[in-house]
């Protein structure tokens, strides 16, 4: 059995509820209605409350329209692009230089030639001076006999002219000897190269002694013949008065470089083409 005042209390807690649940739908509807604009109560929705009680009013959401539901607006034309084709470049290819080759050298002939015996030696007179102590004249270097008996040779022309090849290395025609006594088996000496194309002494020294002429005195002149005056010492040493010597002349065309510096002088290399020994000729020495 409740009491009146249990009853009373219970009768205020239900007003409070209902109250509050009124507040809150009150509440709800107002929050919601910016979202929902189409929305109206359903009469036929709408519980009856108790008595005593407020109705909440029931919100029916209008519904989100689907892809189908929209209109359809006019196709839209998409061009079509047609791909240009940009022909591709052709490549030519550059042409790789190519080294100038050399033109050959051609092989001389066998000279022909003239032998003739020449004697240019001469003395060199003593050098005098005064005697520092006496005042006497004296003798301050003794004279000395130059030995420049030579041998003249005279050789035809053969039809060549001188040029630059590609590689602009001057080639010419010059002459070389060999020589030997009248009764030797072997040649004694080759002047100025030897068989193997270097010199056979050595040029430009700074001790003396050693010629200071270079082998390319000894190329071809211009004219129908070349002379060439050579000293007998320089194709062979320890010839004396009566001595037969035997002679030969080869021709050579193509380059000589010097090379093998040293303070007795350098040595020249002959590349090229040479030509076959000439015939054998004597000589008498007086």
């Amino acid at each position: 059995m409740w009491s009146p005042l249990n009853k009373t209390a219970f009768a205020v807690t239900i007003l409070v509820c209902v109250a509050i649940s009124s507040a809150v739908s009150v509440i709800t509807t107002y929050l919601l209605v910016p979202q929902f604009n189409n929305a109206t109560p359903s009469p036929s929705n709408t519980p009856t409350s108790p008595p005593g009680q407020t109705n909440s009013p029931t919100l029916t959401p209008t519904p989100t329209p689907t892809l189908a539901s929209m209109p359809t607006s006019s196709p839209r034309l998409t061009p079509t692009l047609t791909p240009t084709l940009t022909p591709t470049p052709t490549l030519i290819p550059t042409p790789t230089p190519t080294a100038k080759e050399p033109t050959p050298i051609p092989k001389p002939s066998v000279p022909a030639f003239n032998l003739s015996y020449t004697d240019l030696s001469y003395d060199v007179p003593p050098t005098y001076g005064i005697d520092q102590y006496t005042g006497k004249t004296i003798i301050t270097q003794d004279g000395y006999h130059v030995d420049n008996r030579s041998i003249q040779f005279t050789i035809k022309n053969q039809p060549f002219t001188p040029y630059t090849d590609a590689n602009g290395t001057e080639i010419g025609l010059y002459y070389n000897f060999r020589v030997k006594g009248a009764y030797a088996t072997e040649w004694s000496r080759y002047y100025p190269f030897a068989e193997n194309g270097v010199t056979t002494r050595r040029y430009g020294g700074i001790f003396g002694g050693n010629s200071t002429e270079s082998p390319a005195d000894l190329a071809q002149s211009e004219t129908q013949y070349t002379t060439l005056l050579i000293a007998i010492p320089a194709l062979l040493n320890g010839v004396t008065s009566g001595a037969q010597l035997e002679l030969q002349v080869q021709a050579l065309i193509g380059h000589m470089e010097p090379t093998d510096y040293m303070m007795a002088g350098h040595v020249y290399v002959f590349t090229g083409e040479s030509s076959d020994w000439s015939n054998t000729q004597t000589i008498n020495i007086p």
